[in-house]
């Protein structure tokens, strides 16, 4: 394989793409990450959620065609929910504490073109419980440049809370998967994905005064992604595209760029910008109470008509062959003015966060 092709592939898998190399064989090492994730957000000059997030992540073969994977979140959530509205306040303000232990294992199966996934994750708060299964399929072209990709999942969730021990509600949704991923030349290559997802159940926020949603929603996405490696830079370069709409009303545009870009001694850099503008659910309002009591209804910020710009920079330095040391920022900036064609929902209070991230891989 070319050396731009081969720094292409590893901009494309630190990216989470799926690609065809190394289809047809499990790894044969085993790769270990931790990480830490720092958020917080503001709202109307004051710190709103503080997350704070330690992850580990295991890869490991179980045999020369078997491999296990793994993920384990335990995160804490404390401060004030976000604001509704200018002219709201409600729940919002008050204060939150809270953990969330989350683990996610998948074990994958390769075969001489066709690779075979099986999933299993379980999400736990102290007034949320999810669990998940999930099937995935791969399958490469004789030549090894392409690769479809099929899924299915079931999540079911059950939903309380704290301000009420009688509520025990459930949800109950299913995912289908479909995907393609093409090596257009040794210099580029691009992936399509197209997603659908059928949930019935509670939907409604328990700790927002009069929120009451649909009992159903159906979400549709297509995502497709396009990395490029440019050799007078010795980078790669990385576009997104996401399109979203759902049963309740939301459209939503995303594009995300950016560039991996190799330094000296093991350095790197990877800086991004994305937009995301979407349009109001159908039963949003900016007004409270709503007109109709019990009627279908929410204030909720992020069903509203927003634009939102993020700027992020991560720094990777690769110590040796095993070690990989990585650290980056995050700024979120969401205002109802950055609607793309329109001034988005009024009386939006403007919304901000920031993220830090830190952590570190090992390879043996």
């Amino acid at each position: 394989m070319s050396k731009s092709l081969s720094a292409l592939m590893a901009a494309a898998a630190a990216l989470h793409v799926v690609t065809p190399a190394g289809a047809g064989e499990a790894t044969d090492h085993t790769e270990m990450a931790f990480k830490y994730l720092d958020y917080i957000d503001y709202q109307k000059d004051q710190d709103r959620i503080h997350v704070r997030a330690p992850m580990a992540w295991l890869r490991a073969p179980l045999d020369e065609r078997t491999e296990v994977t793994g993920t384990l979140v335990m995160d804490s959530v404390s401060g004030a929910s976000p604001w509704y509205l200018s002219t709201l306040s409600g729940a919002s303000g008050k204060g939150i504490s809270e953990w969330r232990r989350a683990l996610d294992l998948k074990v994958t199966r390769y075969f001489d073109r066709l690779t075979v996934g099986f999933s299993a994750g379980v999400s736990s708060e102290n007034d949320y419980l999810s669990q998940s299964l999930g099937l995935d399929l791969r399958y490469d072209s004789d030549d090894r440049n392409t690769t479809y990709a099929v899924g299915i999942g079931h999540a079911g969730d059950r939903i309380g809370s704290t301000n009420n021990a009688w509520l025990s509600e459930t949800r109950s949704t299913r995912d289908l998967f479909a995907g393609v991923t093409r090596v257009i030349d040794p210099l580029s290559i691009v992936q399509s994905n197209l997603s659908y997802s059928d949930g019935s159940g509670y939907y409604d926020d328990p700790y927002k005064p009069l929120d009451h949603r649909p009992d159903n929603r159906r979400k549709l996405a297509w995502l497709t992604r396009y990395r490029r490696f440019i050799p007078d830079w010795d980078a790669a370069l990385s576009a997104d595209y996401r399109y979203y709409r759902d049963s309740w009303g939301v459209r939503a545009h995303s594009i995300e760029l950016a560039l991996q870009q190799p330094l000296k001694d093991g350095w790197s850099l990877r800086p991004s910008v994305r937009y995301h503008t979407q349009d109001a659910a159908d039963f949003f309002q900016a007004s409270f109470p709503p007109a109709t009591f019990g009627s279908i209804y929410s204030a909720d910020q992020r069903l509203a008509s927003f634009g939102a710009v993020t700027l992020g920079l991560k720094v990777s330095k690769e110590v040796n062959d095993q070690l990989t040391l990585d650290f980056g920022v995050e700024r979120y900036r969401q205002r109802a003015s950055l609607h793309w064609g329109s001034d988005g929902s009024p009386n939006l209070e403007p919304f901000d966060a920031r993220i830090l991230f830190a952590g570190l891989n090992y390879r043996f």
